[in-house]
């Protein structure tokens, strides 16, 4: 009787310790939603339920044609690194608010599956070439130098178009 508890513990136990992580297939690659904005001093408009983490990561132009930037507004935090990912839509999380989210994505799948990568001392604004992408959603990870990472999702795009053709186009990945 008491093998048959330690057993039904320990795995209790890592089904916990284990619960706050996504694996590639689970996590970075899931596009909930994104934020468009054409310019760094223009709000946004947000399309569907972004599955966004963080607060120090602002980018712009999203979605982008060739250039993404990325910049952190606190001048004492310097980004360290950063990876561009294919991303996946879906709509299955809607009501979900993922800014209260736990979740944090695993180093070794990030870097395995990365498609782009620029890594070293960065510092606050970063420009990052997605000429070569495929028109489709990604998701950027985005690591400081005092130890955090943040990550959002963008859209890369063959066109320019305005932000309320954008949003009436993408919105239908997020729509059940």
């Amino acid at each position: 009787m008491k093998k048959n508890y330690l057993i039904i513990l320990l795995f209790s136990w890592s089904l916990i310790s284990c619960g706050d992580q996504f694996s590639y297939s689970q996590g970075e690659k899931m596009v909930t939603g994104t934020e468009l904005r054409p310019k760094q001093s223009d709000g946004h408009t947000t399309v569907g339920n972004p599955n966004n983490y963080g607060y120090l990561t602002q980018y712009y132009p999203n979605p982008s044609i060739g250039e993404l930037n990325i910049y952190t507004w606190n001048p004492e935090v310097s980004i360290e690194k950063v990876f561009i990912l294919p991303g996946e839509t879906t709509n299955m999380f809607e009501s979900i608010e993922f800014e209260n989210s736990r979740f944090s994505y695993l180093d070794t799948d990030i870097k395995e599956y990365s498609l782009i990568s620029q890594e070293g001392e960065q510092g606050t604004d970063l420009k990052i070439d997605v000429h070569s992408l495929d028109e489709g959603f990604y998701k950027a990870v985005v690591y400081y130098n005092e130890g955090t990472r943040e990550w959002f999702s963008f859209y890369k795009a063959y066109e320019q178009k305005t932000i309320e053709e954008w949003e009436s186009e993408l919105k239908g990945f997020f729509t059940p």
